[in-house]
């Protein structure tokens, strides 16, 4: 897998060619602005049953990326999105063994009068 920072933002680049582009416009705040991970990833396709993920593989690891606009009820957002990937990976017979979230404007108030990570967490956590 490839993240590099492109003008539209990160893209996801997984084995020969297959590639998803989120448009999440992250900064590269040092280093290089790319890595190479999962290099011989194969793309095993994306329907209804995976809860909206795209699908990857190589060897034993199952890869997956979900995008969504934030709502503006994120903790119910985070929580539906968590039941989905842990419904996804028992349907496979996975464990999970790497997450990576990203939600903008992490440290802003939200509805609720707290942080978005807060809500965010709780929602995780009630998944």
């Amino acid at each position: 897998m490839s993240l590099s920072q492109k003008e539209a933002g990160f893209r996801f680049e997984f084995g020969a060619g297959v590639v998803t582009d989120p448009g999440l416009a992250v900064p590269v705040l040092a280093g290089e602005s790319g890595e190479t991970l999962f290099g011989g990833a194969r793309g095993v396709g994306q329907d209804e049953a995976d809860g909206g993920f795209a699908l990857f593989e190589d060897g034993d690891w199952l890869i997956g990326v979900r995008v969504v606009e934030v709502r503006v009820d994120l903790g119910a957002q985070a929580e539906e999105i968590y039941r989905d990937l842990l419904k996804l990976a028992g349907a496979r017979g996975r464990r999970l063994a790497r997450i990576w979230n990203y939600v903008p404007a992490i440290n802003e108030d939200a509805a609720e009068g707290l942080e978005n990570y807060r809500v965010f967490c709780r929602g995780r956590a009630a998944a």
